[in-house]
């Protein structure tokens, strides 16, 4: 559960990390923004990987590209969620909104953004994923955040593992449905 199997004759249970990452640029593109960049974290996680490859769909969809590039991998910490957004910020490039890879990275960002005298959303937009509350709600401002509905993944996984149980396997990744919060 969470990530992918390798192997399609096994069961495996994974949020829709592209359909995560198109919802993202979606939400912010609905907004107005057209200078969205994407800050991620490490980039051996498919989640990783998958999430910008939904991004980069969606701005090539509106006739855009990303901004600073598709490849801002680091650490999954606040601590590269700051130099991240610092390296973007003073690049050049004015930026109106950035995705990060987690609501940790998102943190770092919001720091960034705020000790940049940028007012949030109003100067900048910053969007995260996970949905994790105690990061989004005691953030400031609030952040929002891609839900990628960990509880429902779970729960069909567990139904999966009963029904495997009774003689009725399903082998493949299944996908689970993301939500913007």
């Amino acid at each position: 559960v969470y990530a992918p199997c390798d192997d399609p004759s096994k069961t495996s249970f994974t949020p829709d990390n592209v359909s995560a990452g198109r919802i993202a640029v979606e939400h912010l593109l609905a907004r107005g923004r057209r200078k969205i960049a994407f800050l991620n974290g490490d980039m051996t996680y498919s989640a990783a990987r998958e999430r910008v490859a939904g991004a980069q769909t969606a701005m090539m969809q509106a006739g855009l590209e990303l901004a600073g590039g598709a490849n801002m991998y680091g650490q999954w910490s606040e601590g590269w969620g700051r130099s991240g957004a610092m390296a973007l910020l003073t690049g050049g490039s004015k930026i109106d909104a950035i995705i990060a890879g987690n609501d940790v990275l998102a943190r770092g960002v919001l720091d960034v953004a705020r000790s940049n005298g940028l007012k949030i959303p109003l100067d900048i937009a910053v969007l995260g994923f996970d949905n994790w509350d105690i990061l989004c709600q005691d953030s400031w401002p609030p952040l929002t955040s891609v839900d990628m509905n960990l509880h429902a993944l779970g729960r069909r996984a567990a139904l999966t593992l009963v029904e495997a149980i009774e003689g009725h396997p399903s082998a493949g990744t299944h996908l689970g449905e993301v939500r913007l919060v």
